[in-house]
């Protein structure tokens, strides 16, 4: 009798966090589609890289559906699912690093004695994150010196590697990344507050897209710390039995804050919106390009 509203609350917890996984990938494309498609959307490529990496982190955690429950999935599986989840935390984290210094950058060449951005400098922090990830993904691999290490979490949400070692490496690789954030988004903001008569005299559409640009990575910065927090937890007590679904749920829940941070913006609703008339607005036409 007693094992049976256990089993529910377990289901019931597999579904809403497979829900949570699915509205992530969702909600991320739904920002990147418009973004891709649309002439009158301009990005940076780090902007691309951001969201991408957290449509990879989502698409991670539902491989295992269908197999969450009932006999082990296949250990090729496993460890494959395995690989992505560890490699995708440090892919996010580093992808954000990279849009922070991106940020930076084109502040700075907009300042007075600014440099301009070189492009092996552009294409490496395309490429770093990617390159991270894969290495952290082989780490991951290389670690396990016993199949019987390679899982169902407890919550049987995802597979994993019971090893410290890989949530150890990513816990180091996100903390690293977060203390190159934060002092960066810092300065970022004083930049622009010091030069701000300045880019408002240059284009007042271009000081507005920088600030908007600034307070939504300040925010989403928040959440990678939320990211940062749990890493740790779970770098240190894997598998623990007080660590309860709602952390996971959490966990999960990345991706979508991550998509509404950077898609809740006027041009990418108003490309979903197509079948409307566009209103002209001379401020709004000259340019719409973010980083």
């Amino acid at each position: 009798m007693s094992t049976i509203p256990s089993r529910r609350v377990e289901s019931g917890h597999i579904i809403i966090f497979d829900a949570l996984a699915f509205l992530g990938c969702f909600l991320t494309v739904a920002v990147l589609v418009p973004a891709l498609l649309s002439p009158r959307i301009k990005r940076s490529e780090t902007w691309f890289g951001l969201l991408m990496s957290w449509l990879l982190y989502s698409v991670s955690y539902i491989l295992l559906i269908g197999r969450q429950v009932g006999p082990k999935p296949s250990l090729g599986l496993c460890m494959f699912q395995s690989a992505l989840v560890y490699a995708t935390s440090p892919l996010c984290a580093a992808a954000t690093m990279c849009f922070a210094f991106d940020c930076f950058l084109k502040l700075s060449k907009i300042s007075p004695n600014g440099r301009t951005i070189g492009r092996k400098t552009a294409k490496m922090l395309v490429i770093f994150p990617w390159v991270l990830a894969l290495v952290i993904a082989g780490e991951a691999i290389l670690s396990v010196n016993d199949s019987s290490k390679v899982r169902r979490n407890a919550s049987h949400f995802y597979c994993h590697i019971t090893s410290r070692v890989p949530s150890l490496v990513n816990a180091i690789i996100v903390v690293l990344c977060i203390l190159v954030i934060i002092p960066l988004e810092i300065y970022t903001g004083f930049l622009l507050y010091r030069n701000w008569t300045l880019f408002k005299r240059l284009s007042i559409t271009r000081a507005r897209i920088a600030l908007s640009t600034l307070t939504r990575l300040a925010l989403f910065s928040f959440i990678i710390s939320l990211a940062l927090f749990l890493t740790i937890l779970s770098a240190t007590r894997i598998d623990h039995p007080r660590l309860g679904p709602a952390w996971y749920m959490i966990l999960i829940s990345l991706p979508s804050f991550s998509a509404l941070c950077f898609g809740i913006q006027k041009d990418i609703l108003e490309a979903w919106l197509f079948w409307r008339k566009k209103e002209s607005d001379p401020a709004s036409s000259t340019e719409t390009a973010e980083v």
